[in-house]
């Protein structure tokens, strides 16, 4: 059996975070193996000078690469950061 699977990551801009949305109906995607964010809301987020400064990781899986990057794209446009300066 030949899967892909793409490992992507949230890079947000400085401020505070004060809401994910998104969230609840992206889980429920059986192709979506991990989503983890490193933030929680009203903390501070830095400007990205490091690997543990991005906003968060997720895994996709897919029977080929044209649908492992619609399925990543199809994430990115479900969860909306709100994200005060």
């Amino acid at each position: 059996n030949k899967e892909y699977v793409m490992n992507r990551y949230f890079f947000l801009k400085s401020g505070t975070l004060k809401k994910i949305s998104g969230i609840k109906n992206i889980k429920k995607k059986k192709y979506l193996k991990k989503i983890d964010f490193n933030y929680k809301i009203g903390q501070k987020i830095p400007t990205i000078g490091s690997h543990k400064d991005r906003g968060g990781v997720f895994v996709v899986t897919a029977k080929n690469l044209k649908l492992a990057k619609r399925r990543v794209e199809e994430v990115y446009s479900k969860i909306k950061f709100v994200i005060r300066s």
